[in-house]
C-alpha cells in the first residue's frame, strides 16, 4: 500500500499601509460622547413696574424629531439637561404672551435668559343695525362670530341680543 504525504503550508498575510510583515493593531472604536450639556435661565418679562418673571411658561427644545420640555417655576427658572452640544431651537409659550422661538448652540452649561412680550388684552364689541326709512333699527339674533378672540379654542361666537348689541370679546 503507497501513502501519500500532503504538506500544508499555512500563509498570513499582513495588512498595513507600509506593505510590512508586521500586522496592524485594530484602531479603538469610536463611542460616541454621553450628552452631558445643560441648557438653563429665566424666563422674564418687561412691565411698567419693571422685569417680572414668568412662572408656568414652557421652554421646548428642539433637534430635528428630538423635542425636551421644561416649565418655569415660580422663579421663572427652567433647566434642560442630558443635552448633546450644538445647534437646537429653542421656543417659548405662554398663554397671553407671544411665542418666542430662537437658535441657540448648546455648548457645556449653558445659559439662555429668555425675554417674552405680553399681548395687550382687547375688548371687541358693537351693535348691529339697519338703516331704515325710518332710522336705524337694531338687528336681533345676528350671529357674529370672532376668529382669534377669547377663547382657548382660538375663535367665538356670540349673538345680537334685542336691541342689536353684542356681548364683548375680551382676548390677548
Amino acid at each position: 500500500m503507497k501513502r501519500f504525504s500532503i504538506a500544508v503550508s499555512l500563509v498570513v498575510l499582513a495588512w498595513g499601509c507600509d506593505g510590512g510583515s508586521r500586522p496592524t493593531s485594530p484602531s479603538a472604536l469610536s463611542v460616541p460622547t454621553r450628552p452631558t450639556s445643560t441648557l438653563s435661565g429665566m424666563v422674564f418679562a418687561v412691565t411698567p413696574s419693571g422685569l417680572a418673571v414668568v412662572d408656568g411658561a414652557r421652554v421646548r427644545l428642539e433637534i430635528g424629531s428630538f423635542r425636551l420640555d421644561a416649565t418655569t417655576d415660580q422663579n421663572g427658572l427652567y433647566t434642560l439637561s442630558g443635552l448633546y452640544d450644538g445647534l437646537s431651537s429653542v421656543s417659548t409659550s405662554k398663554d397671553g404672551y407671544d411665542l418666542d422661538t430662537r437658535r441657540v448652540t448648546v455648548s457645556g452649561d449653558t445659559r439662555l435668559d429668555i425675554r417674552v412680550v405680553p399681548r395687550v388684552p382687547y375688548t371687541l364689541s358693537g351693535v348691529v343695525y339697519e338703516e331704515t326709512p325710518m332710522g336705524r333699527a337694531p338687528v336681533e339674533g345676528v350671529d357674529i362670530y370672532c376668529d382669534a378672540c377669547g377663547s382657548e379654542f382660538g375663535h367665538t361666537r356670540v349673538f345680537t341680543d334685542t336691541n342689536g348689541v353684542y356681548k364683548p370679546f375680551v382676548g390677548v
